[in-house]
């Protein structure tokens, strides 16, 4: 049966002009492949801490290999994500990494733990089914199952919005999304008032002891109110706490957009902490596009962290609480662009940037050369800003292609 079913996509496949049932069969591959080289500077403040080296090489390699297909209105989307990653760093468990080898987890909401991790010394290989979907519905509804990524939401710096997927904005790594298992009903896809019902499973929580399952009940929904204003809200139950937010968007010219998102998160439901409290995330934007060749984008927000353990929730980059941080994207041809950023946490006066040029060596192809790093040589003493301090100075080479 599994024989007969390859046979026949691969017949549609391989001869698209059959003319057979109007073609009934649509195939579309995605693939991608980066290599990058860079060096990894240490800080002062890290090798205070306990970290070994001042100064190391970390060479990656990372990509995706996938397609989509659709039988007749049933779509399969599907995506294998790797990564192989040599560097002295890794031999030593570093904090680093954290950040220069970003993101360490590729899956949010884990139920089926398909992937395949392996660390020995210096080398960590990685081998994740980061997207298995099986899609159908009409106008009117719409039904999505399996390893899916869940995309939405305005903020480049942070998305609190969006839980199910991680902010890179300052992050060196470009198009991966995060896979998360279960299913979503859509209600009213064409329509100006859409209801996303998702249904997650996460081993992942609980470190997957004792097949303990962590319940994803969220809804979103999404209302044009007009051709220039949207809204997105959100409720449920996510990783052992209760969550429920808007984001509201509007497009004031053709060439600006603000935007808005307020999200709160409950206490832990599974704890009964006495001085637990809930988290408060906002995020304030603002983009400019003036013509072709240039684009801006303002953001200022807070993403509060636990008051018990001082974590920050692990899919955001860099590890700030407020923050202003501003970005900007410039076309200086056809083949070549820049992109500039600046952050600073607003709590401790912690200053990051990026700076990064990217050459087109033909339509599927390119080379990127990135700098990032700290401003600041000190940061504050204050514990709960400890792990600001193993964000290191990244300066490096990549080159991607596409097929």
């Amino acid at each position: 049966m599994k024989f007969s079913f390859i046979l026949v996509v691969l017949t549609f496949t391989i001869v698209p002009n059959s003319g057979i049932a109007n073609k009934p069969i649509e195939f579309d591959k995605k693939a991608f492949i980066e290599v990058q080289r860079s060096q990894v500077r240490v800080s002062d403040l890290a090798q205070e801490l306990g970290e070994e080296s001042d100064s190391e090489v970390q060479q990656t390699a990372y990509g995706q290999v996938g397609f989509d297909i659709n039988l007749w209105g049933h779509s399969i989307d599907s995506n294998i994500f790797f990564r192989q990653t040599q560097s002295y760093l890794l031999e030593n468990e570093s904090n680093v990494t954290n950040y220069s080898l970003y993101p360490k987890r590729t899956i949010a909401r884990d139920l089926f733990k398909m992937e395949h991790i392996n660390e020995t010394g210096e080398d960590r290989s990685e081998l994740v089914l980061n997207e298995f979907s099986y899609d159908w519905g009409d106008d009117e509804v719409w039904f999505t199952f399996g390893r899916m990524h869940i995309v939405y939401g305005e903020g480049v710096f942070s998305n609190p919005i969006n839980p199910f997927n991680y902010s890179s904005g300052f992050a060196n790594t470009y198009g991966i999304n995060l896979a998360n298992d279960g299913m979503e009903f859509l209600i009213g896809k064409k329509d100006d008032l859409k209801l996303h019902i998702y249904l997650l499973a996460d081993r992942s929580f609980n470190n997957y002891e004792d097949e303990k399952v962590a319940r994803t009940i969220f809804l979103r929904g999404e209302w044009a109110v007009n051709p220039a204003t949207n809204i997105n809200y959100v409720l449920g139950e996510d990783q052992k706490r209760h969550k429920y937010g808007v984001e509201v968007s509007r497009k004031i010219t053709e060439q600006r957009k603000g935007y808005l998102q307020l999200v709160r998160y409950s206490q832990r439901l599974d704890k009964e902490e006495v001085y637990a409290k809930g988290l408060t995330h906002f995020l304030l934007g603002y983009q400019l596009e003036p013509n072709t060749r240039q684009a801006f984008t303002i953001e200022f927000g807070k993403q509060q962290r636990n008051t018990l353990d001082q974590s920050y929730d692990p899919i955001n980059h860099l590890p700030f609480e407020g923050f202003a941080a501003i970005s900007s994207r410039l076309s200086h041809s056809d083949k070549w662009s820049s992109e500039l950023g600046f952050t600073q946490d607003t709590d401790s006066d912690y200053r990051f940037y990026k700076v990064s040029t990217t050459y087109d060596l033909g339509k599927f192809n390119n080379i990127r050369l990135f700098h990032t790093g700290p401003l600041t040589t000190s940061t504050s003493e204050d514990l709960d800003y400890t792990s600001q301090r193993y964000i290191p100075t990244e300066t490096g080479i990549a080159v991607r292609a596409h097929f």
